[in-house]
């Protein structure tokens, strides 16, 4: 690629280590044409000019959870179905090093193990992002999301959503490889420090990760679950049920609220 003036008023470069290596923030209105498949994705080019001048050595990399404004916890809740709470989400790829070590018998491995391990990270910093921008911006703040794992914070409700839709697309990404997202959800409430919150999340996760049945086929599985209450749910069985639960009880509401508006028309 060869060098463009990348303009906008957005642009941040710094240089944190001091050592020659600058970190430029663009979003989506400063990217050059060359990025242009990039839409809805927030980048960091690193590169040795301070200046707005990409040029080469650089490399790119993908920022998910940055948003035009920062919410505090209590403006995430939800008070529409009555339980004032928060969801945190841990989630956590199964069965990676058993992908990974698959890629290294390929003709080229370190070429494959590159692929693989790029394209999860790809998942969780650029797609993520751009369903977080798309549904979730108002609702779910991603703390972390990278590498084969994810921490969020949200109103609940939405966070189930989320977890949700993550999943749903890693099976569709990933359909090719024997690998699968275990999870786990902590409700709290918004004062609740949140490493505590994080550390039950991270729990309910490991009950996810210990979870096994024999499905109908009498083919034994193996995580592949989320956890809530210790309790873990199949993706696509009880967990199902409940987010069905979930929007059975929104519309219920906003058909009441529907109804109260009407009333004092």
């Amino acid at each position: 690629m060869s060098s463009q003036k990348v303009t906008g008023d957005k642009l941040i470069s710094i240089e944190p280590g001091e050592f020659g290596i600058y970190y430029s923030l663009l979003t989506e209105e400063n990217l050059p044409n060359s990025f242009a498949d990039e839409a809805n994705s927030t980048l960091i080019i690193y590169n040795e000019k301070p200046n707005k001048i990409i040029k080469y050595p650089w490399r790119l990399e993908y920022m998910a959870g940055f948003g035009e404004s920062f919410l505090s916890f209590e403006d995430l809740l939800d008070n529409r179905l009555g339980v004032r709470r928060m969801g945190v989400l841990r989630m956590d790829v199964d069965n990676l090093g058993k992908t990974l070590r698959k890629a290294y018998e390929q003709k080229l491995p370190l070429a494959s193990f590159a692929h693989k391990s790029r394209q999860l990270d790809k998942f969780f910093k650029q797609r993520l992002h751009q369903i977080w921008l798309r549904d979730y911006i108002d609702s779910v703040i991603i703390i972390y999301s990278g590498g084969d794992d994810l921490f969020i914070v949200g109103n609940w409700v939405n966070v189930l959503k989320f977890a949700k839709t993550i999943n749903q697309l890693f099976v569709e990404t990933f359909s090719e490889d024997q690998i699968s997202l275990s999870a786990g959800i902590s409700l709290v409430e918004s004062k609740f420090p949140i490493i505590r919150a994080a550390e039950s999340a991270a729990n309910e996760e490991s009950v996810a990760k210990q979870f096994g049945y024999v499905d109908t086929k009498g083919i034994s599985r193996f995580k592949q679950s989320i956890s809530i209450f210790s309790t873990a749910l199949r993706w696509n069985v009880e967990f199902k049920k409940i987010i069905d639960l979930c929007e059975t009880w929104e519309n219920l509401l906003r058909n009441q609220e529907k109804k109260e508006v009407l009333c004092r028309l």
